[in-house]
Order: C-alpha cells, then structure tokens, then sequence
C-alpha cells in the first residue's frame, strides 16, 4: 500500500519522515515522481523500445559479462550461483538490475530522491 503527501517546504518532510520512520515504515527515494515502482533494468529497457520478454536474456548476459571481469575491481567475489549477490554487486557498482533499493531510513531514500534531481522528487 502507497501513501501519497505532497509537501512544499522542508521542514513538514523532515516532521513527516521523522514521523513515519518511528512507525516502521520503509523508504524508497526516486528522483522522479512520475516514475512507478519499475527497476533501472526496467525502466531502461522501456526506455531504449526493448520487449519486456527479452529483459531475462539481457540480464544474463550482463551478468555473465560483471562475473568475468569481478576479479579486476573485487577482492573477493560470490559463489558463481548466487545471483541475489551478484545483482546487488552489480547494483551497487552503478549497473542497472532488476532489484529495487529500500531503506529503513527516511535521510538515507531523501539523499538518493535528491542527488541528481531535475524535478519533483518521490520518497
């Protein structure tokens, strides 16, 4: 379930944010607000016109290709068939995947809706 406050000044974010986080909730940050709850890879393929039935193959053969060259930026890398592991490495080394970042912290998914923005932003 979405909830949906708009805001227009800083201060009823942070009250809100504060407010939610002592709940429990979970954050995502976005820095677009128009953007739905769809994955880099995703949004990406979407994007460029590719078949939504060819994003697997896609995947596969990125992963492939980070799994060959891990050993040139990476000290340690995962079991070859842990691919949950994989795909956050790729994630976090600025690749897109299928997985969607979350967060317990309301400053943490408020940096990342606002790092690179150019328009209104969603959390």
């Amino acid at each position: 379930m979405f909830h949906v406050v708009t805001v227009r000044e800083w201060r009823e974010v942070w009250d809100l944010g504060n407010k939610l986080m002592d709940r429990g909730w979970i954050f995502r940050g976005q820095r677009c607000v128009r953007w739905g709850l769809e994955s880099c890879l995703e949004r990406g393929a979407r994007l460029a016109g590719c078949p939504r039935g060819l994003l697997r193959n896609r995947e596969n053969c990125m992963l492939r290709d980070f799994q060959n060259r891990a050993h040139e930026f990476l000290t340690s890398v995962p079991d070859e068939n842990d691919v949950l592991m994989w795909l956050s490495l790729i994630q976090h080394h600025g690749g897109p995947t299928r997985l969607l970042d979350f967060t317990y912290s309301f400053p943490v998914a408020t940096f990342f809706a606002f790092d690179i923005a150019d328009d209104a932003v969603a959390i």
